[in-house]
């Protein structure tokens, strides 16, 4: 799409059938519009598979007033659980120091070839999932979470932009509607487990073994006091369900912001273990190094052992 900039200009529209989307291929144009003056752009198109999914909710979907209120909210409780903060970096460096520990154990155990792809799934997992249920994935629950990103990974590899063509009028045809069960079966897998999450802080706080207090441990938390705030006000407001539909937004948006906001790791030590954050606000990714593989035979050696990156 930039070969395409000096000819159409920094802003591009194209039109999927009859859906117009508008392309910003300018870092600086798109901060300017989507962050300084989103408030502007708060109206989105209605389309039949972001309904069915989240039924118009959630800072992606919903549009005017509830699109205000839930980013207002969602900004603040994400800036109060540290994030562009010190406090995201420990929680990070918590997350890394398991996994490092995890990797030295195998290596010391004599594997000799390990796929550090899965373990750094499983980092970036229990980072999101403790920031929205203050629980991480251990050993006995890893099976339960590559299931879950097996489901998350379809979802990306199966939908496509002619899916956002399906209109309501037309999703009982026969080849329409399997499409649609197709797309939305690995959504509801996901949206389940969130509800599921949900559920059971729902269940612990009525049962006095879970306490909400200040402005909440965890994203769940949070929302749940929020909502029990504005019910109390008795104005209207857009936190009226935390059920499974409610509840499905937060692993989005957490894993965006996240996406978009962790600093590079870019600190190179002598053992697997030894990481720390240096922070980089100009690079929005994630680029670990882990290097000086942690055996005696290579201890006077720089091998770069993994160069894993997310943007």
């Amino acid at each position: 799409m930039q070969e395409w900039v000096p000819k159409y200009g920094k802003v591009i529209t194209f039109w999927f059938g009859p859906i117009p989307t508008v392309n910003i291929c300018d870092h600086q144009l798109a901060v300017d519009a989507m962050v300084k003056k989103g408030s502007n752009f708060a109206d989105k198109i209605s389309l039949y598979i972001a309904r069915v999914i989240r039924n118009g909710r959630g800072v992606i979907f919903s549009n005017g007033p509830e699109w205000l209120e839930q980013r207002r909210f969602a900004l603040h409780t994400l800036r109060n659980f540290g994030l562009g903060r010190n406090l995201i970096e420990e929680r990070i460096m918590y997350e890394f120091n398991i996994c490092c520990d995890e990797l030295d154990r195998r290596l010391n155990a004599g594997e000799k070839s390990i796929e550090p792809h899965t373990s750094f799934d499983l980092l970036v997992g229990n980072i999101i999932n403790r920031m929205l249920f203050t629980e991480r994935f251990g050993k006995n629950e890893a099976e339960s979470f590559f299931a879950l990103k097996k489901e998350m990974d379809d979802v990306m590899e199966h939908f496509t932009h002619l899916d956002l063509l399906i209109e309501e009028s037309i999703v009982e045809w026969p080849l329409i509607k399997q499409r649609v069960n197709q797309v939305m079966e690995p959504i509801k897998a996901v949206l389940a487990f969130v509800g599921n999450q949900v559920d059971q802080r729902k269940r612990a706080i009525s049962d006095g073994s879970h306490v909400l207090h200040g402005e909440g441990d965890d994203f769940v938390d949070a929302f749940l006091i929020q909502m029990a705030k504005e019910k109390t006000s008795g104005k209207p407001h857009s936190f009226e369900t935390c059920d499974s539909r409610g509840a499905g937004g937060f692993g989005v948006l957490v894993n965006t912001n996240l996406a978009m906001n962790i600093d590079s790791f870019e600190q190179r030590t002598t053992r697997i273990g030894r990481l720390r954050l240096m922070r980089r606000g100009s690079m929005p990714a994630l680029t670990v190094f882990v290097v000086y593989a942690p055996t005696s035979d290579y201890d006077n050696e720089e091998v770069e052992a993994f160069h894993y990156t997310w943007s």
